[in-house]
């Protein structure tokens, strides 16, 4: 490449600017064209991390659900849901997964929309939850219920944020 080629393309202000595949010589924020990076491959990181995540806790509610079809409180309504639930996850988890593995516009957005469901719905299945609990008597439960549901709604807003800011990034 020539000099001024390297000018033109490469430096901005005297800072040279070394820019990943994914972030489209965008910066996320002022500050960070100072810095040789838009930290991209790190949100991308987290964000698989999550992903991850995302599929653990699936296998933790198909769990659950079989918890409340055998378990000592059974729940035939509350097991269905908690093992399509479970499902869903995994499916998604790999969904945002791959969307983000391979920077697919397209299924990081369809994730991105999941997670925002699933703030609804871990809203609507606590809810459910908590009632069925306090129905039976279970008063522990229903305070473990509680608890999960605000850590819930806590993790898929952070979640929905990270996704968000990869896809804003990257497209």
């Amino acid at each position: 490449m020539s000099q001024s080629n390297t000018n033109n393309t490469n430096f901005i202000s005297g800072v040279q600017k070394h820019k990943g595949c994914c972030c489209r010589g965008q910066y996320e924020y002022p500050w960070l064209e100072k810095e040789s990076c838009c930290f991209c491959c790190g949100v991308r990181c987290a964000l698989l991390s999550l992903n991850i995540w995302s599929i653990l806790i699936g296998f933790v509610e198909i769990g659950m659900g079989a918890w409340l079809a055998t378990g000592i409180h059974p729940s035939l309504v509350g097991a269905v849901v908690d093992i399509v639930f479970g499902v869903f996850l995994i499916i998604f988890g790999i969904i945002g997964f791959y969307g983000t593995l391979k920077t697919n516009e397209l299924w990081i957005r369809v994730f991105y929309y999941w997670t925002i469901a699933v703030i609804f719905l871990v809203i609507a299945l606590g809810t459910w939850a908590i009632y069925e609990f306090i129905v039976g008597e279970i008063w522990y439960m229903a305070y473990i219920m509680i608890g999960d549901m605000i850590w819930s709604i806590i993790i898929w807003t952070y979640i929905a944020y990270k996704v968000n800011r990869f896809y804003n990034l990257v497209f």
